[in-house]
């Protein structure tokens, strides 16, 4: 769901729930997990080969090749990090088919054990 913030005319696309902020090569945390969570889910669900990464809350190389082959896969901007647009997509596409068909938890249920 995209939400949006209107500020003399002009509107601010915000990261789509449950991603709060843009990620970059570098980054730690849950967020980092979910984006692989749904990285991995992605890749084996559309069959994208290259779209899989190790699971384990550090944004390193790998995270950031598997995601510039999502970015490529679903012909957006390939820049390796994610953000308003790149969050927008995945999200789109993990709840049109890992959710809907496999039955996955949403993202904002997903945690690092």
């Amino acid at each position: 769901m995209n939400s949006f913030q209107t500020n003399n005319k002009s509107e601010v696309k915000i990261m789509t729930y449950p991603f709060t902020r843009t990620l970059t090569e570098g980054n730690t945390g849950q967020d980092v997990y979910r984006l692989q969570y749904a990285l991995n889910a992605v890749g084996r669900y559309y069959l994208i080969s290259s779209c899989n990464c190790k699971a384990d809350g550090i944004f390193g190389p790998e995270t950031k090749n598997a995601l510039m082959s999502f970015q490529a896969w679903d012909n957006i901007t390939v820049d390796g990090i994610f953000g308003n647009i790149s969050s927008d997509h995945l999200v789109k596409r993990y709840n049109a088919g890992p959710v809907a068909v496999w039955g996955e938890k949403p993202l904002d249920q997903v945690f690092q054990s």
